[in-house]
């Protein structure tokens, strides 16, 4: 009965602790919030006292209004903070068991929300027809699935699995030895998670094209651009096949060859300059672009 009661106390100590500190918290900003709420009485020895249930005499939980307070201070529920419950709140744990993971992968995609809170469908005009907010469980359920996937999920629980699993030894060689391997496989389980990670938010995410960054009038500018230098190279590769046809009636195979040879090293050439050129114009249009948004914060 001892030891079941240490185990609750522990819990509550280290979940209390680590959720405030995470909120940016200390003591006496969390007893300003519980005074708040109508706690009044709160102040930050009290703080100090609920974060070491057992450990001195007197220090015991606070009443179960107290624990509400303090959950909806933190933005958990108070299972999360009694170590009942691995999720956070009600909803992160129906999220988790819906879907079959850990209240971990819920508590880490719920920080990508705000940049993926809202489901935007188009019109053929690119005008936003309708959002739709991921507001509820379900919705945001729905959502990790499809944002992360069972490869992520899957990564994730190897990750967990290296990560929990240590076998104390009996001695320090042994104990260096089991380290080593440890390090080892909890590196590679990080790379695997952090790899997947990156896959799904470049899927999700991925790099928009050049001309995400035209305007209207940027993109005609291209167009023009990129006619003018389609004219150049048919010029160009008009004027080598004329050079070739007229000397192609005077000299031997030999000579013909060779001079075939110099007229296509010209057009790869000319290609080049080509290239080069179109990367400078490329560049220019991205200075004026980015000259124009400079000017345009100044004028805001």
């Amino acid at each position: 009965m001892n030891s079941i009661l240490f185990d609750a106390q522990e819990r509550w100590n280290k979940n209390l602790r680590g959720i405030r500190k995470e909120r940016g918290l200390n003591q006496e900003d969390l007893a300003a919030l519980m005074r708040e709420q109508g706690f009044t009485t709160c102040t930050q020895k009290s703080i100090s006292r609920w974060e070491q249930v057992g450990r001195k005499p007197g220090y015991a939980f606070p009443s179960y209004d107290k624990m509400v307070g303090l959950a909806k201070c933190l933005q958990v529920d108070v299972p999360y903070l009694t170590g009942d419950m691995g999720g956070r709140t009600y909803d992160e744990q129906y999220i988790a068991d819906s879907i079959g993971t850990d209240p971990g992968v819920v508590a880490l995609i719920k920080e990508l929300e705000q940049y993926a809170s809202e489901k935007i469908d188009y019109e053929d005009d690119g005008e936003p027809e309708n959002i739709t907010l991921y507001h509820n469980a379900d919705e945001l359920a729905l959502f990790i699935l499809d944002f992360v996937g069972s490869e992520f999920i899957s990564k994730y629980r190897d990750f967990v699995a290296a990560w929990m699993n240590i076998t104390p030894q009996d001695d320090t060689p042994k104990a260096r030895s089991e380290e080593a391997r440890y390090r080892k496989y909890l590196k590679a389980a990080k790379f695997e998670l952090v790899d997947s990670f990156q896959a799904a938010l470049r899927r999700q995410y991925p790099d928009p094209d050049f001309d995400a960054f035209l305007t209207e009038k940027g993109l005609e500018c291209k167009r023009n651009e990129e006619l003018q230098l389609q004219q150049d190279e048919e010029k160009l590769r008009k004027k080598i096949w004329k050079k070739l046809l007229e000397q192609g009636g005077t000299d031997s195979n030999q000579d013909k060859m060779r001079q075939i040879s110099s007229a296509l090293q010209l057009l790869v050439d000319a290609s080049a300059k080509v290239s080069n050129y179109r990367e400078e114009r490329i560049e220019a249009l991205r200075l004026r672009i980015a000259a124009r948004a400079r000017a345009a914060q100044g004028l805001s």
